[in-house]
């Protein structure tokens, strides 16, 4: 059926869209008839934070297969944005503005790679992005253009492998909640405190591990 946003919609007239805040969600494989297969943030200014936006589809001839922002400037700190397709434009993330809107997203320590047309479509919009892995790069401080080496193990996808370049190379100012001295994290893996990009990295990065006191990833 026709939809806005397939796994997630957030819509509204600015200040209660702000204040919402998406943290550690797994928004994948969804289909939509319209825009934003993963999520459309359309007016208003939502943070999205550690959240896997992988193997979306839009319909054909429309656009956004991961995020769709309309007329919306959200923050997207930390997300994994991969392999999500749109026939139209911005198979990764689509920025629109329309009627005198404006839409001015934010990237910040995330990892948009594999996402066909391109990774990032822009009309009459802006995006500002930042310590981030971007495919075919991205102009802004900290960008980088390099194989993420993505890993898989048991129900987490889009892991960093060992030696990626996107461990301990985010924003410098933040650190990730859990790195290898903390009693959840394998220890066959070397993470420094410097936030990681990507979903597994950043403030918020213990939503995704193992309690204190259960095995790790690599038990």
């Amino acid at each position: 059926a026709a939809c806005d946003g397939g796994a997630m919609l957030l819509s509204g007239d600015g200040l209660a869209v702000s204040h919402v805040t998406v943290a550690g969600n797994r928004l994948v494989n969804s289909w939509c008839g319209l825009g934003g297969a993963g999520i459309q943030c359309e007016r208003g200014s939502p943070t999205l934070s550690n959240c896997l936006i992988i193997d979306n589809l839009a319909a054909p001839g429309h656009e956004g297969g991961g995020v769709y922002c309309l007329n919306g400037s959200p923050l997207l700190e930390n997300c994994t944005i991969v392999n999500n397709h749109a026939e139209a434009v911005g198979g990764g993330a689509h920025c629109r503005a329309w009627y005198g809107y404006q839409s001015e997203p934010e990237f910040v320590n995330c990892v948009i790679w594999n996402n066909t047309p391109e990774q990032i479509g822009l009309e009459d919009a802006a995006a500002i992005v930042s310590y981030s892995n971007i495919q075919r790069g991205w102009p802004g401080i900290g960008n980088i253009d390099v194989d993420p080496l993505f890993a898989t193990f048991g129900e987490y996808q889009k892991l960093l492998g060992p030696g990626s370049p996107c461990i301990d190379r985010g924003d410098p100012a933040r650190s990730d909640q859990v790195y290898d001295t903390h009693p959840a994290w394998p220890p066959a893996h070397s993470n420094g405190a410097r936030s990681d990009m990507g979903a597994y990295g950043g403030e918020q990065n213990g939503a995704w591990w193992p309690p204190l006191g259960e095995p790790g990833l690599d038990r």
